[in-house]
Formats: structure tokens, C-alpha cells, sequence
């Protein structure tokens, strides 16, 4: 649900990629940069005598701690210097995942890049306070300002939850086989409105019912649920909720 809104976004705003979408990039990288970072030192790669620091520098490095100093004041330069073209692989790469083209010095690119580094900065920076015993907190945001809605004061892109998936001794539950019709849904041509109008259904349903086995609503359960919630369903709503 969350990529085909996103692709509703773009299209509404006439931009290759949206904020929320970006951020969910640059988190994606910052999350990246930690696990390689942590699998490098697991498997030795930084193994060996100490090594002296950048100039000016008295104290010894491991050579851990120099790789990410030496990658951190990188990160830091470029973004210092605004030096777009050192996140290039990584919009490359976004531009293929995403199947879009992101206009070289047009605000869009200006952005992404800009949190890309912001997050190799923050990654560098939150492993190096780890190597000196220090904790640190993932970034609310990548993108400054332009990442906090103006009216709320909030996050536009909300920091991710874990997804649970729920099953019971009974079998698949409601949310659950919601969610699967759900994704069938996407991919034939129901048009957006009736989507929109099929998830509220179901959200309806859950709120009246909970999270049931789904082998425990029958028909009388779905009628009842109609019965009882008809001004709350969304009119033209024929969906009915999944039942066995």
C-alpha cells in the first residue's frame, strides 16, 4: 500500500520521487552503512597494529576507527560543499529501483543526494561513538527541515515499526488474509477509489471484530458487521470482509 500511494504522490505533485520516498531511501542507506560496517568487523576485515591518526592527530587509530574517520570527514565534506555527484551511485541505484529518472541539479536530485550523504554522515558518525562506547538514536529525519511538516511539527515520514504477522492455533487471521487480498487487489485493475473504499471496509471490520481466526467469521458475522456499521461503510462498498 505504502509504494502505490507513494506513486499516486508522485504523479499529484508532478516529481519523480516524493519526500517521504526519499527518506525511506536514506534511511535504507544509513541502515545499510551500520549492518555492512558491523559484518566488516565480525569477519576481521579491520584486523591489524594501530595506526596513526589524521595530521595533527598524536593519538594511535585501530584500523577501524581510521577507515571511519577517514569516511566520515568525506561524507562531511560533501555535504559541506554541496558535492551532489558523491552520492551519484546511490541515486543510480534508486533511479533503477524506483523506474524513474531524477534530473541531474534539479531540486528533486538536490534533495535526495543531500540525504544520502546525511545519512552515510550519520551511519559513520553512530559507528565511531560505538567504537568509543557511546550509544547513539537513528536520525528522526535525513532531510532538515524539509522533513518536518510545518504545521504538526512531526516527521513527514513516520520512523518504521516492525511488522508482526499474527497467527493463531485456529489458522490465518483476519488482518492477515486482508492484507494478502489486499496486494491481489493492487495488481489487477480495481481502480483506486474502490481500493480505498475495500481498505476501509476492512478496517471497519477489524475495529467491530478484532482480529479473529479467519476460520471463525461466517457469513452471519459479515452480515452483522454490515447491520450494524451501514453509516460507516463507504458508499458503493460491495466488498465484502475475507471469510472461510
Amino acid at each position: 500500500m505504502h509504494e502505490w500511494r507513494e506513486k499516486f504522490k508522485r504523479a499529484k505533485a508532478k516529481v519523480p520521487i516524493t519526500i517521504t520516498e526519499i527518506e525511506d531511501a536514506a534511511r535504507e542507506q544509513y541502515t545499510y552503512l551500520l549492518e555492512r560496517m558491523a559484518a566488516d568487523a565480525e569477519r576481521g576485515k579491520y584486523n591489524g597494529p594501530p595506526v596513526h591518526g589524521p595530521d595533527g592527530v598524536t593519538v594511535m587509530f585501530t584500523p577501524e576507527e581510521a577507515a571511519i574517520d577517514a569516511a566520515l570527514d568525506a561524507a562531511g565534506t560533501a555535504l559541506e560543499e554541496e558535492a551532489w555527484e558523491e552520492a551519484e551511485a546511490e541515486v543510480k541505484r534508486i533511479e533503477r529501483q524506483k523506474g524513474v529518472a531524477i534530473e541531474r541539479g534539479s531540486p528533486t536530485h538536490g534533495l535526495l543526494a543531500k540525504a544520502i550523504l546525511t545519512a552515510q554522515l550519520e551511519a559513520f558518525d553512530g559507528r565511531q561513538r560505538l567504537l568509543s562506547g557511546k550509544t547513539s538514536e537513528p536520525p528522526v529525519t535525513f532531510l532538515g527541515s524539509a522533513g518536518i511538516d510545518p504545521v504538526t511539527l512531526r516527521p513527514i515520514a513516520s520512523l518504521p515499526r516492525p511488522v508482526t504477522r499474527i497467527r493463531t492455533s485456529d489458522g490465518i487471521t483476519f488482518e492477515e488474509a486482508a492484507a494478502r487480498y489486499l496486494d491481489e487487489l493492487r495488481s489487477s485493475s480495481i481502480t483506486a477509489q474502490t481500493l480505498l473504499r475495500t481498505e476501509r471496509v476492512f478496517s471497519l471490520f477489524k475495529s467491530y471484530a478484532g482480529n479473529p481466526p479467519l476460520a471463525a467469521i461466517d457469513k452471519d458475522t459479515a452480515h452483522d458487521f454490515k447491520q450494524r456499521s451501514p453509516r460507516s461503510i463507504p458508499p458503493g462498498a460491495t466488498a465484502s470482509a475475507p471469510t472461510r
